[in-house]
């Protein structure tokens, strides 16, 4: 959590560090060093998790996207469930859950955590990638935030060229239907109860205020008709033999590659509580083990915890669903270029080399 005091000790140490720093080096050379020195070592030691991933990252070259995803989304075996759990740290206007996290996932933020973690070279590149994931031309906000997958979270991480659509390649000669629904963002918006907002000490009145106006904020929406190619569920599975049970086909899984992200699909789920139909209803990793091809992700259900699942098993259960109809596949690019200089250490913001305050990111262990 954010801590005041402990920041203004913290920019005071660094204060004077500067000025010693100023002295030998001059203001130009300064600003550099203000760069090198972001306390990523205090970030490790305050969270475990933190270093543990940072070793991940090192021992695996960020061009090996599919080992870091699998390596890292390993790590987080056996973390709780917990919907919802970030926001937009202690400045956000509706929700001041953390920007990042390690000690609890829901589906989305785990895939999203963990692909943020494959993507960069240390912890503090990790977090500012997170923002790029989670939020429309990485610009931190409620109203900026990649709340449906199929409206926001996809095309905009197409468009950043951080993720693949690879449906089509993994069905081969089989082919796709659609799912096709009127995505409503200003129902959405309305249907905001003071439970989505997450600002602790707010008075009850000021809650409903704040309330009021983020549902006024989702009248500038109009609804968006979204199309998304899926590949049905019947067609993943060979028809039952001998075993009495449906058996994926291996010509569709066998080129599921390790570490891409598998979407459920509910082609045009009209959920009353939020308003509006949508598309996608859970996602995680498919990851190979030997010759079997598994479903890691962050469930709500049963043990509500991160886990692993045959992605046989997982999908055979759908089988007769009135709702659920097919999965997406998305490939999860590597770098095209690893990130130099301020982009290594995104967190660090200089008012002026006087001052020397370091201003530190919002980050829940």
């Amino acid at each position: 959590m954010y801590d005041e005091d402990r920041e203004i000790i913290l920019a005071g140490e660094t204060t004077y560090r500067m000025n010693r720093l100023y002295r030998i080096l001059g203001g130009a050379t300064l600003y550099l060093v203000c760069i090198i020195i972001q306390p990523t070592c205090a970030l490790a030691e305050e969270h475990p998790d933190a270093a543990a991933i940072q070793n991940i990252m090192v021992a695996i070259p960020l061009a090996q996207t599919q080992e870091r995803v699998n390596s890292i989304s390993a790590y987080f075996l056996g973390r709780p469930f917990r919907l919802g759990p970030l926001g937009e740290g202690p400045r956000g206007v509706y929700d001041q859950d953390p920007l990042c996290r390690f000690d609890c996932f829901d589906c989305l933020t785990f895939v999203e955590t963990v692909m943020a973690c494959a993507l960069s070279q240390n912890i503090p590149e990790a977090e500012s990638q997170l923002q790029q994931i989670r939020y429309a031309g990485g610009k931190v906000g409620y109203g900026t935030r990649n709340h449906f997958t199929a409206l926001d979270w996809i095309p905009n991480n197409q468009k950043d060229g951080l993720i693949e659509d690879i449906t089509a390649a993994v069905a081969g000669n089989g082919a796709l239907s659609l799912a096709d629904a009127l995505i409503d963002r200003q129902a959405w918006y309305a249907c905001r109860t003071p439970e989505d907002l997450q600002l602790p000490g707010l008075s009850p009145a000021d809650l409903c205020k704040r309330l009021i106006a983020l549902q006024s904020e989702g009248k500038i929406h109009s609804p968006v008709q979204v199309r998304l190619p899926y590949l049905p569920l019947h067609s993943i599975f060979k028809p039952a033999g001998k075993e009495g049970r449906a058996l994926l086909d291996p010509r569709i899984s066998d080129r599921i590659p390790s570490g891409a992200i598998v979407c459920i699909v509910r082609p045009n789920w009209f959920l009353p509580q939020i308003g509006t139909p949508i598309h996608i209803s859970h996602l995680g990793f498919a990851v190979w083990q030997g010759n079997r091809l598994y479903f890691r992700h962050a469930t709500s259900a049963g043990s509500q915890q991160i886990v692993d699942v045959l992605l046989e098993d997982y999908l055979r259960g759908y089988l007769d669903s009135p709702t659920v109809k097919g999965i997406i596949v998305l490939k999860i690019l590597p770098p095209a270029t690893v990130k130099k200089s301020a982009a290594v250490f995104p967190r660090l913001h200089i008012l002026t080399a006087a001052c020397g305050k370091l201003h530190r990111g919002w980050f829940t262990p």
